[in-house]
């Protein structure tokens, strides 16, 4: 696509710090007006391509194992560095479609079978001594929880929000 669209994991890793930066810099801002102490990261899959599509399995930057661990790590890293500038930490995750181990889509055990768990459970282990950060890693399809009042719906990259 002669450079257009491109995406590769020097491109990920610069986008990952890039928004822990700009979250940094922007609830600065916040603080001036309030108290900010807790954030919530809301991990909705996709983390990785998959191989559901052989283009993509065949074409991809990285092998899936390599790829797994590099970007669990760098996931494990920004949360440490969010971690230094909050009280608090909640992370929610549920797993997309393209990190799932089936090219047919399957709802038994959609949670656990699927890449993006793998990424999420090795930053969660590389935070595990970090008493800031809780993780919520759904086993399913979707994880249901509550944002300040708000019940919040996940579901892979869609969600709603509906007042309790």
């Amino acid at each position: 696509m002669e450079g257009y669209a491109s995406y590769n994991f020097d491109i990920f890793c610069a986008r990952m710090w890039m928004a822990a930066e700009k979250t940094i810099e922007l609830v600065n801002i916040m603080r001036r007006g309030g108290k900010v102490d807790k954030l919530f990261v809301n991990l909705l899959g996709d983390m990785i391509s998959g191989v559901i599509h052989a283009e993509i399995e065949r074409t991809s930057s990285l092998p899936f194992p390599l790829a797994v661990v590099q970007i669990g790590f760098i996931l494990g890293q920004v949360l440490t560095i969010l971690s230094a500038n909050f009280d608090e930490i909640d992370v929610k995750a549920v797993s997309g479609n393209h990190g799932r181990l089936d090219i047919k889509p399957s709802f038994k055990q959609k949670g656990v079978r699927n890449w993006d768990r793998a990424v999420y459970e090795i930053a969660r282990l590389f935070t595990k001594d970090n008493p800031k950060l809780r993780w919520e890693i759904a086993d399913g399809f979707a994880l249901c929880y509550q944002v300040e009042g708000a019940r919040v719906l996940k579901i892979g990259r869609a969600s709603c929000r509906e007042r309790v």
